[in-house]
């Protein structure tokens, strides 16, 4: 039995391969969520490479963890839920049950691992994006993809002809260079566009690349280890970077992205949640701070999203606006 805990577009995605390659599937939701889920028909993930839906029966509900039986946890929350959810746990997990975080970034993981130190953990790094339009129906909107730093066979083949790729991380830098990738999702929401406006947009693919700049320069500085999931050395992912279009194409062509690819982080500010800003760009900030290295770029793009957060619609800036202010950010720093 797996358990997936916070069945929202990452969770719903899952749960449909994990059916779709015949394994039983229990779903955990929030008590006032419960209701809505109940009335689901069916689960259903439309694609948006065409064909019917990926459609299979509403899988068992929970509103609070159940393990018995259960030989993986799977973590979907938003990471500020992620202490809520561990408190449910029970302080020793049965043995036989492996905790998987699904979470943006890499903190996630070691929580999990201080909480819980006699259980085995995996670090999910999802490849993927989707769009929820309402409990068990989403639309998955690039390539089915997660990399998974374990050695448990088991988990890693639990996908196996189920159309979703699963690939072996053998340690934490293909999660550091998605974190990398993930600072896209931050200039999105700032502005509202989705991610083809980010590389060919002059204004958004300058600020990226000075977000993406500064946080290699931060993570060299810590001696982390980083590596694109797109399997391309960074030098040649910076080239193509600095060409907007080339990235846009690499993008289609590599994680299937559409003009409607947009990142989750745009949805929760329209939703009024709170984001992972402080899981991908506040990561950023944070292991500068303890290096000493200067981070104002991602330092104002965590503060705009902060500032966003809570306010449906948000109080989006122009592309223009938003260069205009990262770079008197940058103007700033280099005067102080």
């Amino acid at each position: 039995m797996n358990l997936i805990i916070g069945t929202g577009a990452v969770g719903t995605i899952l749960a449909a391969f994990l059916s779709k390659a015949r394994h039983k599937v229990q779903c955990c939701v929030r008590e006032v969520e419960l209701a809505d889920y109940e009335a689901a028909r069916s689960m259903k993930v439309e694609r948006v490479t065409g064909g019917p839906p990926m459609e299979f029966p509403s899988p068992p509900l929970v509103v609070k963890p159940q393990l018995d039986g259960v030989e993986y946890v799977f973590i979907c929350v938003k990471y500020p839920d992620l202490a809520a959810v561990m408190d449910q746990l029970p302080e020793k997990l049965p043995e036989g049950v492996t905790l998987v975080a699904c979470m943006n970034g890499i903190g996630a993981a070691h929580q999990l691992r201080q909480r819980f130190p006699d259980t085995p953990v995996a670090q999910m790094t999802i490849m993927f994006n989707a769009r929820l339009y309402e409990p068990l129906h989403v639309r998955i909107t690039t390539r089915p993809e997660v990399h998974i730093n374990t050695d448990d066979k088991t988990l890693l083949q639990l996908f196996d002809n189920s159309g979703m790729m699963a690939h072996r991380a053998e340690d934490e830098s293909v999660a550091w260079g998605r974190l990398l990738i993930s600072l896209q999702n931050a200039v999105c929401t700032i502005t509202h566009s989705g991610f083809k406006a980010v590389y060919t947009n002059r204004d958004l693919n300058h600020v990226l690349l000075a977000s993406v700049d500064e946080a290699v320069a931060v993570l060299e500085h810590a001696s982390i280890r980083f590596r694109l999931p797109t399997f391309l050395p960074f030098p040649l992912a910076r080239r193509l970077l600095h060409v907007g279009w080339l990235a846009w194409w690499w993008g289609r062509l590599r994680a299937g992205w559409t003009e409607e690819s947009y990142p989750s982080m745009v949805a929760d500010i329209d939703r009024g949640n709170l984001t992972e800003i402080d899981q991908l760009n506040g990561e950023i900030v944070r292991i500068g701070r303890e290096q000493g290295v200067p981070t104002p770029v991602n330092s104002r793009i965590v503060e705009l999203v902060h500032a966003m957060e809570g306010k449906p619609g948000g109080s989006y800036k122009t592309p223009s606006d938003l260069r205009e202010i990262i770079d008197k950010a940058l103007a700033g720093a280099g005067a102080k």
